[in-house]
């Protein structure tokens, strides 16, 4: 009779509808896991195969190891050998974060976005975030001149941008731009990128003690270009427009150009310094991308909008054709970014995007329904 009753209380009840989640295989570029997991896994080898030296002149050897007098130096050596890796990135995240953080402390509580001094944007990050299926991070807004925007690594990360991607882009297109940065920071990019990046500004010699990212830098060249391509996926994930995204992206890199080439005493210094090194001669692509950039400079963001808005036709006007040239041609200079593009819109055409928008959908349906 027990069993009877059980069985017809199991069978009345309603079963619960599984919740929707947005994993990292839905959106992932392919091939980025796998490169990072064999650039990764061959530097832990050399330096497990470095500890197993060191072991292996201190259990066998002993004392008559000509690098160190006592066996207690000796499992220094492989403590650190195993570690090392781990505190070459946290090094170099925390001297790159440093002085961001600087300025963080110095602009005070004001530079932390919350509803009550930011709220529309705000619940953007708090959207997006909810979305994609992860923690708000913080999100802390800059006064810059030069359009940044980047996410750094923490407890759940944080996104330091400067104000003028508010001036340049459309609430559309932050969307997208913001987005981005949070793919990053739920696939766990941030943490790597940014070792790889300081590594590469380093002195040589800087570069010898930080080892384990000088290898990451070489054996990972292609692996920042592929989670480009992941983050700009998250962007389309949020905002559904593929012109959105695109635009956000043209729109960043135009105004980094336009902000270099009328920059101040500081950057001219800088141009000044890299011509004394490398002299007079300049490759071909380096003078384009100065005369791309110098003459995307005097377009407006409204006609940049009509270019972008129109797939790449302003018309068939002799001023628009060459505008649309100037902005073409900037495109095709920028490192990645016609790639970027492309990418991005392949993936739109298929059934992997499909699927992971559906995902997005139906989570954007609950979150409306609660």
């Amino acid at each position: 009779m027990r069993v009877v009753t059980a069985s017809v209380a199991r069978i009345g009840k309603t079963p619960k509808r599984k919740k929707t989640v947005l994993e990292t295989k839905d959106y992932q570029y392919p091939g980025e896991r796998m490169t990072y997991l064999q650039a990764m896994g061959g530097i832990w080898v050399f330096f497990l195969i470095l500890a197993g030296y060191f072991a292996h002149s201190t259990f066998i050897n002993g004392r008559s190891s000509m690098f160190y007098k006592s066996s207690h130096v000796g499992y220094e050596l492989i403590v650190i050998a195993i570690l090392y890796p781990v505190l070459t990135i946290v090094g170099l995240n925390y001297m790159s974060s440093r002085p961001r953080k600087m300025e963080l402390k110095r602009a005070g509580p004001r530079a932390r976005v919350s509803p009550s001094n930011q709220p529309q944007l705000h619940k953007l990050v708090k959207d997006a975030s909810a979305l994609l299926c992860m923690k708000q991070p913080e999100l802390y807004l800059i006064a810059d001149e030069v359009p940044f925007l980047y996410a750094v690594p923490g407890r759940q990360g944080s996104i330091i941008m400067s104000n003028k991607c508010i001036e340049v882009l459309h609430p559309e297109e932050l969307a997208a731009a913001v987005s981005k940065q949070l793919g990053h920071l739920k696939t766990g990019h941030v943490s790597a990128d940014l070792a790889i990046t300081a590594i590469r500004s380093l002195h040589p010699l800087l570069q010898i003690v930080f080892l384990p990212a000088m290898l990451m830098s070489l054996l990972m060249r292609g692996w920042q270009d592929t989670i480009d391509y992941t983050g700009d996926r998250c962007s389309l994930l949020v905002t559904r427009r593929l012109q959105t995204c695109t635009s956000a992206m043209v729109k960043l890199a135009a105004a980094t150009a336009s902000v270099t080439q009328v920059g101040g005493k500081r950057d001219r210094r800088r141009a000044e310094k890299k011509k004394a090194r490398v002299g007079d001669a300049m490759t071909d692509r380096e003078v384009a991308a100065e005369e791309a950039g110098g003459a995307l400079a005097k377009i407006g963001p409204d006609e940049l909008d009509a270019y972008l808005a129109g797939g790449g036709e302003l018309g068939e006007d002799p001023v628009q054709v060459e505008r649309a040239f100037n902005i073409s041609r900037f495109i095709d200079q920028q490192r990645n970014l016609k790639d970027r593009i492309r990418n991005l819109g392949e993936w739109a055409d298929t059934e992997v995007c499909e699927e992971a928008l559906t995902k997005v959908d139906e989570i954007r349906a609950t979150l409306k329904s609660t």
